[in-house]
């Protein structure tokens, strides 16, 4: 079983609900049905020893439930194909890009203070007239 959402914190709340749920759906008993029904779930004998038997067979698989973030899960996607992701085996999950952005800022800046009459520079110099010497 997978969840994904967007942070840590309300992955491990994901992971602390289901498990609170499924425990609950395990040990109750005589209140399953209702446990189902408030889930908007029509509750079938089948249904109901399935329920009942869902956190043992979690619990004893090889395929634990899992909760995780989108960045975990795609990081992971490109662990095990980096040929066909074209990405190198090697490659790390940056966690802030300030010094990408650093970088790219002084690219920018010096491909535009090379020469000050290329197309760069003047768009450059029309958004600082514009923005009033701020962009």
């Amino acid at each position: 079983m997978l969840a994904i959402t967007f942070t840590r914190k309300a992955a491990a709340e994901i992971y602390r609900r289901l498990s609170k749920r499924l425990l609950a759906m395990a040990s109750a008993e005589g209140q399953l049905e209702g446990q189902l029904v408030d889930l908007g779930i029509t509750p079938t004998k089948a249904l109901l020893s399935e329920a009942r038997d869902l956190f043992e067979r979690l619990l004893s698989t090889e395929h634990e439930l899992r909760t995780t973030t989108f960045h975990a899960f795609c990081q992971e996607i490109l662990r095990r194909f980096p040929l066909e992701a074209e990405v190198l085996p090697s490659f790390e999950l940056l966690e802030s890009t300030a010094e990408l952005e650093q970088a790219a800022w002084q690219a920018l800046e010096q491909e535009a203070t090379r020469d000050p009459s290329r197309p760069l520079a003047l768009a450059i110099d029309t958004l600082l007239q514009v923005g009033g010497g701020a962009i």
